[in-house]
């Protein structure tokens, strides 16, 4: 049957029920019956994250006719922009970088202070818009459907998460094509292909975000469930989760084992003395110390004086 003979699919709820039925198949086949399904624009948003990685490996070995853009927040770190190169430079493509508006940083920053994000919630809220939201809305407009990496299992925030959805809000079909895979298996993928990986990874980081996010995530606010207009990240999920538990005493409701709570807890930890300093801190978790930062490190060291109490296991949870 030519391609003449199917009718032209707008993308719409239809749409969903269509691609739902492709969900047991492998990533790269749902990624096809995507491009099959939708008639019109689809964007791809990657963070060069570990599963964006992996997507984005598909979508360039299998020539798909899907735009692969990215949200340069002019605070990515060192690493982003090196594997955003390799990425490129081994697939043979460039990838569309969406920018902030320049006159909407400059007045953020002449009202808050180039690191304003710091200090309060509107701040941290107008920092995001300026330069994330906006330009994923620029990056969004006209697409009829958006690609993300979101798993399911990533948090209890995301537990929900299907293949295909629709996105009333942006008025298009949302799709995840690792919604059912886990963290293991996306690193097995990526390995195997010898797919190009942020090194933050290897650092501890679970998901790569921005300098700015990197510095507050942990301590967004628990009347914040997510970043406005993106995706909740991972350890700002933990961390709440973990602080409503303490607060309720429950501890049947956490979301990872009792043993993994010093996550969160050096989460927090590393954010007060971030805060207190006025500055990002970049940690190393196989040293447990700041890189480069022997200020931080005697807080975290509580030299000299009682920053914090040393740890110690409690003895009811």
């Amino acid at each position: 049957m030519a391609d003449a003979d199917f009718p032209s699919v707008k993308a719409e709820e239809p749409v969903v029920a269509a691609l739902s039925g492709s969900a047991a198949q492998s990533v790269a086949a749902r990624l096809r019956a995507a491009v099959e399904a939708v008639s019109g624009r689809i964007v791809f948003t990657t963070s060069f994250g570990i599963e964006d990685q992996l997507i984005a490996h598909h979508i360039f070995t299998e020539r798909l006719p899907i735009e692969v853009v990215t949200l340069d927040t002019g605070r990515l770190f060192p690493s982003t922009y090196k594997v955003w190169q390799e990425t490129e430079e081994r697939y043979g493509v460039r990838i569309r970088a969406f920018y902030p508006d320049a006159q909407a940083v400059a007045a953020m920053v002449a009202d808050a202070g180039i690191n304003g994000f710091y200090y309060s919630k509107d701040a941290r809220l107008s920092c995001c818009e300026v330069r994330k939201v906006e330009p994923l809305r620029r990056a969004l407009t006209g697409a009829s459907a958006w690609i993300t990496g979101l798993r399911a299992d990533q948090s209890q925030h995301r537990s929900d998460i299907s293949f295909v959805s629709w996105d009333a809000e942006r008025a298009l079909v949302k799709i995840a094509p690792l919604f059912d895979r886990s963290r293991d298996d996306v690193a097995a993928a990526c390995a195997e292909l010898n797919i190009p990986i942020n090194e933050l990874h290897a650092k501890g980081f679970l998901s790569i975000a921005d300098e700015d996010t990197g510095a507050y995530k942990a301590w967004l606010g628990r009347d914040q469930q997510a970043q406005p207009g993106v995706h909740e990240n991972d350890q700002a999920a933990h961390f709440r989760n973990f602080i409503d538990c303490v607060i309720s005493r429950k501890k049947e409701a956490l979301h990872a084992p009792i043993e993994e709570g010093h996550i969160s807890a050096g989460l927090m930890h590393l954010a007060n003395a971030s805060y207190r300093l006025g500055r990002t801190i970049h940690f190393d978790p196989e040293k447990q110390e700041a890189i480069g930062d022997a200020e931080a490190n005697a807080m975290l060291r509580d030299e000299p004086r009682g920053y914090r109490k040393p740890f110690a296991v409690p003895e009811k949870v």
